[in-house]
């Protein structure tokens, strides 16, 4: 997968995934990922989404939070406990392979994505946790794989005040800035846009259940890998 290497502009100053679906949904899922460790999966069905709607212009039907649930539970081995973490590499690997992943409560229907790339270092990464052998994807060539791909799959390490259960921390209302500290969990999110505003440059994306920003510099400062996917006609 040639991912964005050959990406030249013009692409669009400002980009939302989300905005070719106003109105074709009721709600950003949470998918269990309040409570449950299922981040990965929760993740893969906001994506799904919105790799159905590119190709399709309808919005598949993912039972929330059952479909999730599920998929996380057979890819862990663990259907007791909602608390292991699963690997973004290893899911996505596991997504393409034949028969994908089941939603819409029917065992017969199962989509695949056709490839994924990465993991991709943030250019100016400050996580020395991060290999420096890994690929680099700057800024440009960011927006360049959310418009291509229909959005990026990030893993973050979150700030210590970041909380699932504390709407205060995230959402709309709550870009996530200039914030230091790395002393939280870890984090999967699909990121679906980015935008200007003023001097600053913004991406945003969906995770529990709302539309969250964040700035470049924040990505500097806590993703620790980037990947890209791309559809294929079953998703």
């Amino acid at each position: 997968m040639d991912c964005v290497a050959n990406v030249t502009p013009p692409m669009p100053f400002d980009f939302d995934k989300n905005s070719g679906l106003s109105g074709q949904l009721s709600t950003y899922g949470v998918y269990g990922n309040i409570g449950c460790n299922d981040c990965v999966i929760a993740a893969r069905a906001h994506h799904t989404i919105r790799l159905v709607w590119a190709r399709q212009k309808s919005v598949p039907y993912i039972q929330d939070p059952d479909d999730v649930i599920n998929e996380y539970h057979i890819e862990t081995g663990n259907f007791t406990s909602c608390q292991d973490g699963l690997n973004l590499a290893d899911s996505l690997a596991l997504w393409k392979q034949p028969p994908g992943w089941h939603y819409g409560g029917d065992p017969s229907t199962a989509h695949q994505i056709e490839d994924y790339c990465g993991p991709f270092r943030i250019d100016g990464c400050l996580l020395p946790s991060v290999p420096a052998t890994w690929p680099t994807v700057t800024l440009d060539l960011l927006r360049a794989g959310i418009y291509i791909h229909v959005g990026a799959v990030i893993n973050l390490v979150l700030p210590s005040t970041v909380d699932a259960t504390d709407s205060n921390t995230f959402g709309p209302n709550h870009l996530w800035a200039n914030m230091p500290d790395r002393d939280g969990p870890n984090h999967v999110m699909i990121l679906t846009g980015y935008d200007v505003t003023g001097s600053v440059d913004n991406f945003s994306g969906i995770t529990w259940g709302q539309k969250q920003s964040m700035t470049w510099e924040f990505l500097q400062s806590h993703c620790w890998g980037v990947f890209f996917v791309e559809g294929n006609g079953s998703t």
